[in-house]
């Protein structure tokens, strides 16, 4: 994919300091001129602007959602055969896929255990990585841990946001997960696991 996490990071890191940079400048005006106006802006030396390495972790781990959302509906899904061949290079989907998945999940565990005070919570913006992580993550005992990850994750991701949609999304990607295991060997596409969204989907879309 022609995505590049890191210049992604660095113009998103370029923006946020131009952001404290000038919210700083405001609050310095509004103490001059004695206005209240300004007085609810956060202290700088209490917010903590990821580094560029945080924020190409970020764009990481939605590069590979996304990889393994295209692989999974565009391929998988498709009954392509497991070579891909290109103008260029031939591709083995079962390992790209393998490769994808360790890759999001060992990100999102880093993304997901990190510091969650003072909104600096990376974690907070996984919602998406999540959701497709247990979205793939349904054949197989093997795959255990990492449902009970997506699970408790998503919860973690609706305390920390004070919304019902990441719940929602848990108690969906349960039923797939359920409706997965008693289906035996018939594979089930995507769109075959997204019909039994019925009442999960209250908060979630």
């Amino acid at each position: 994919m022609s995505f590049s996490p890191s210049q992604w990071a660095q113009r998103r890191r370029q923006g946020a300091s131009q952001r404290q940079f000038t919210e700083t400048c405001t609050q310095v005006e509004g103490e001059r001129d004695g206005s209240s106006r300004n007085s609810s802006l956060v202290s700088t030396s209490t917010v903590r602007i990821p580094a560029e390495d945080d924020w190409i972790e970020v764009a990481s781990m939605f590069q590979a959602a996304t990889l393994l959302y295209c692989t999974e509906t565009l391929v998988v899904d498709r009954s392509m055969p497991n070579i891909v061949s290109l103008p260029s290079s031939r591709i083995d989907v079962q390992a790209l896929r393998s490769a994808t998945m360790d890759t999001l999940f060992k990100g999102l565990r880093g993304l997901v255990s990190g510091d969650k005070r003072k909104g600096a919570w990376l974690g907070k913006f996984m919602f998406w990585p999540l959701f497709i992580a247990g979205m793939a993550c349904c054949n197989g005992s093997e795959k255990t841990n990492e449902r009970r990850f997506v699970t408790n994750s998503l919860c973690d991701l609706s305390h920390f946001l004070g919304g019902l949609s990441a719940i929602d999304a848990a108690s969906f990607l349960q039923a797939v997960w359920q409706m997965d295991a008693s289906s035996g060997a018939i594979h089930l596409s995507w769109d075959e696991r997204v019909a039994v969204l019925g009442t999960h989907g209250l908060f979630f879309i």
